[in-house]
């Protein structure tokens, strides 16, 4: 290879490192000119045009680069792979085939073979190539069995069905590597299928419980309990004809099924009972258009009327908005009145309503010094709204027969009629757009952008109301209330949540990771939209208000949702969640999907007289998560001005874990105005307070960072000069490392060679769940190094001093930003270094299912060459 060529190839890396698949292709069409026999360079642009999205051309481009030499594995192996992806298995195989035969010690390239084989049918195949995979890299498979039959194997406690599906796993990983076409590997293998579709469909994960299943019926297609969960499945997808599919299969074989009646649950108490067991109708995109809404028409449910009376007679704040950091003059208030109605868009305006029997006086003005009257006697009413100076709209309706106009822009007029009870309502909140909504009988939809260039379109097809409404620019197409109906289970811009690729490489750019070599990387400083760290804060209180908070059902399945529903049976989207969650910065996340739209029916409903504040959030039970996403939601109450001293209940997760217990009496909250929604996980509350989320989930705004070390650094009595462990003469140690070897997952492998190495340059090594919060404070705040796995027990660097290094153990499937942000702020020396992969991708999806529990081997050789580059003796 000559120079030029060289040179070729080091501006090609750049390039495919950056995804800047144009540039590369134009690259080697032109070295391809220059060198019309080179192999590797066809090699190299097939991939580029792969990549692109341009698979006929890239195909062209590989069977030019066999022909020109026929023994480049790694051309065959990237045909295997768009062969594998267009799902020509036949092909793909002939494909890894050669690759095996032209280089053998190809640990990928086993698992890829493994994977077509099994989706032909040849199973025993398969096995083989798997056997192959472990052989190859052994530690992973090792450790995985030696911790299941340690701690669930022996373990004396009823197992949940994760539990067991691991367990099933592990006596197949045994059995594979003892003899691959022994009988007991696929009856091993079929048991974790069907049990880890069990585990994820009762956890809500529709999509991964039916790929489950799915590989359960490659192995025994009439199994009767993977087909009726499958149909179960594909039923809630709306995909009717695959449902019936399933259960035919059921009704037709004999072979290995369960008796119909034991699959069929015929319990009655699946079916609801009262009211209040009901799902919520729709949904509104945020808390304050619900208030607007439900103003405007005053169709306020009364179903409790004392706690409405109350309320009303007291002007009860239903609204606050917070801006941390937060003055006494960032305060909007809006109040609830069945008499009179303040509406203001815009800060100083002052919208006024009064009602007299059938006479009706409303004033809305959405500009600064503009009044607009409207007046009604019997059954005709005029109505005049202007959004603009200089502008009146009438409308004038007799009989049931109603004309309306309404231009919210200059020199247009949109002019609506109906006939007997229909109703088309036009309205176009900016210029140069219309929005026209038609209704049959009782229908009504409404159309309302108050953004430039949005267009927003409901229809409906029965008795029921659908709202849009955006009230900020620059959103395109966000629903204020949705009809649950409209759900399209197959859209294809479904968010993948907190393991969506776009977004978590969206959020990688922000922070633009520096490669320092050996597998080690740095976070850098990032440049992320201001939206992040400015996410919008309020308080809401919502009179006669529920929540459901899914409880922890497992060790592996915690709390996945939040739902917070209005009285009139609305989802508030800001105030709610569900896993998979939504990262910084997507644009795909749809409130639709919410898991509380997946259940038949909620839980039974316990009704709360008094003031209950809500602090519950997702994964309530991890400590990260605890101090991250659930403590600030307390702050937030506090900087709203409500007096804490009269809210009867504060509504937490639990209080099972002494960090629990010990955080909140350190708040202030005592234990007997504690609820566990673990306990009581669908209440209704006389009065519901609800503070927002602080941030993005698991992202740590600076204001809530402030309060944590404000708050909790006080452990100390005397700021951050630690004059209480000064006094105890406690030595706390300088570099510390954390070890997971206690918990259930992201384990370090080989953790007793992790530990011997850095003991020796003057680690200690810290069992952090041994420690109470104090103490885990203190360690945190002395330490100048800390080093460990991707885990909870990082969230401590919150209390770190600036400058002090941190290393974080990743698995290479595994690398999250959480800890960036929080190290960023601080001015911390983040450093994180990337373990091995088990390349075997079939084997590794059962042994960890979710990439956030896999264990971590490191590299030892790696380690101690980052340990070097840092400066560390």
């Amino acid at each position: 290879m000559d120079n030029y060529q060289k040179e070729i190839a080091e501006l090609g890396e750049i390039l495919f490192e950056q995804r800047r698949w144009s540039e590369a292709i134009a690259l080697y069409e032109q070295a391809i000119a220059l060198y019309p026999n080179s192999a590797s360079l066809y090699n190299y642009l097939g991939y580029a045009q792969w990549q692109q999205g341009n698979t006929a051309a890239a195909i062209s481009s590989y069977y030019r680069a066999i022909e020109l030499d026929p023994n480049l594995a790694s051309t065959y192996y990237n045909l295997g792979k768009i062969w594998q992806s267009e799902n020509d298995c036949a092909a793909a195989v002939a494909c890894f085939i050669q690759v095996i035969k032209l280089q053998p010690n190809y640990m990928p390239i086993y698992s890829d073979l493994g994977y077509c084989l099994m989706a032909e049918g040849k199973l025993t195949e398969a096995m083989a190539c798997f056997r192959e995979a472990i052989a190859r890299q052994p530690l992973f498979v090792e450790s995985f069995c030696n911790g299941v039959e340690q701690r669930l194997i022996a373990a004396k406690t009823e197992l949940d069905e994760f539990a067991r599906a691991k367990i099933a796993c592990a006596k197949f990983l045994r059995a594979l590597q003892q003899q691959f076409d022994a009988p007991e590997v696929l009856e091993y293998l079929l048991e974790t299928y069907v049990r880890l579709g069990n585990a994820v469909f009762d956890g809500g994960g529709y999509r991964q419980g039916a790929i489950y299943y799915e590989y359960a019926l490659q192995i025994q297609p009439d199994h009767a309990t993977a087909n009726w969960q499958l149909g179960q499945i594909r039923e809630k997808q709306g995909l009717w004809q695959e449902a019936i599919a399933c259960y035919l299969q059921i009704l037709t074989s004999n072979s290995g099924a369960e008796p119909l009646s034991e699959l069929i649950n015929f319990d009655n108490s699946i079916l609801p009972k009262t009211e209040s067991t009901i799902l919520p109708q729709g949904i509104y995109q945020f808390t304050q258009d619900w208030l607007d809404c439900h103003r405007q028409t005053r169709s306020f449910p009364r179903k409790r009327e004392p706690i409405f009376s109350s309320i009303i007679s007291n002007r009860e704040l239903l609204y606050i908005p917070i801006n941390c950091p937060l003055e006494a003059s960032n305060y909007d208030t809006a109040f609830f009145s069945s008499v009179e109605f303040l509406d203001s868009r815009f800060r100083g305006n002052d919208i006024t309503v009064k009602s007299n029997d059938s006479s009706v006086e409303f004033v809305d003005s959405r500009f600064r010094g503009n009044d607009i009257t409207v007046k009604s006697n019997d059954s005709s009413v005029e109505f005049v709204d202007s959004r603009f100076r200089g502008n009146d709209i009438t409308v004038k309706s007799n009989d049931s027969i109603v004309e309306f106009v309404d231009s919210r822009f200059r020199g247009n007029d949109i002019t609506v009629k109906s006939n007997d009870s229909i109703v088309e309502f036009v309205d176009s909140r900016f210029r140069g757009n219309d929005n026209t909504v038609k209704s049959n009988d009782s229908i009504v939809e409404f159309v309302d952008s108050r953004f430039r260039g949005n267009d927003n379109t409901v229809k409906s097809n029965y008795s029921s109301v659908e709202f849009v409404d955006s009230r900020f620019r620059g959103n395109d197409n966000t629903e204020t209330v949705f009809n649950v109906s409209q759900v399209k289970p197959n859209d294809n811009k479904t968010c993948e949540g907190i393991h969506c690729q776009s977004c978590l490489s969206q959020i990688n750019r922000w922070f633009n990771p520096v490669n320092l070599g050996n597998g080690l990387e740095r976070a850098s400083y990032p440049c992320y939209p201001n939206n992040l760290t400015n996410y919008p804060t309020f308080v809401a209180h919502i009179p006669a208000g529920r929540v459901w908070i899914a409880p922890q059902k497992s060790s592996w399945q915690i709390c996945n949702a939040i739902a917070v529903i209005t009285p009139d049976n609305y989802l508030l989207a800001d105030l709610s969640r569900s896993y998979p969650g939504q990262l910084p910065g997507c644009e795909n996340y749809d409130p639709r999907k919410h898991r509380i739209f997946q259940l038949d029916t909620l839980p039974k409903l316990t009704e709360i007289d008094g003031t209950v504040a809500i602090l519950s959030g997702l994964s309530g039970h991890v400590y990260f998560h605890w101090l991250v996403d659930i403590l600030p939601r307390w702050e937030l109450l506090r900087l709203s001005g409500i007096d804490l001293s009269k809210i009867d209940w504060f509504v937490v997760n639990s209080l099972r874990q002494p960090f629990q217990r010990e955080t909140l009496e350190y708040l202030g909250i005592p234990e007997r105005k504690i609820i566990e929604s673990d306990r009581y996980p669908h209440i209704q509350a006389q009065q519901l307070v609800v503070p927002s989320f602080p941030g993005f989930l698991g992202w740590l705004p600076p204001w809530a960072l402030q309060f944590l070390r404000s708050q909790f650094l006080g452990f100390f009595g005397n700021g951050l000069e630690f004059s209480e462990a000064s006094s105890n003469n406690y030595n706390y140690p300088e570099r510390i490392y954390i070890s997971r070897e206690k918990a259930q997952y992201r384990r370090a492998i080989n953790e007793t060679e992790v530990e011997e190495t850095l003991e020796k340059i003057g680690f200690v090594n810290i069992f952090i769940e041994s420690y109470s919060v104090r103490e885990q404070i203190r360690l945190f705040a002395h330490a100048k190094m800390i080093i460990t796995a991707h885990g909870s027990g990082l969230t401590n660097i919150i209390f770190c001093q600036p400058n002090t290094e941190i290393m974080e153990l990743v698995s290479p499937n595994y690398i999250k930003h959480y800890f960036w942000v929080i190290s960023q702020q601080l001015g911390l020396k983040h450093y994180y270094l990337v373990g091995e992969s088990f390349a075997c991708y079939p084997l590794r999806y059962i042994m960890d299912p979710n990439p956030l529990t896999e264990n971590i081997l490191v590299n030892i050789d790696r380690l101690k060459k980052a340990l070097s580059a840092l400066d560390l003796p």
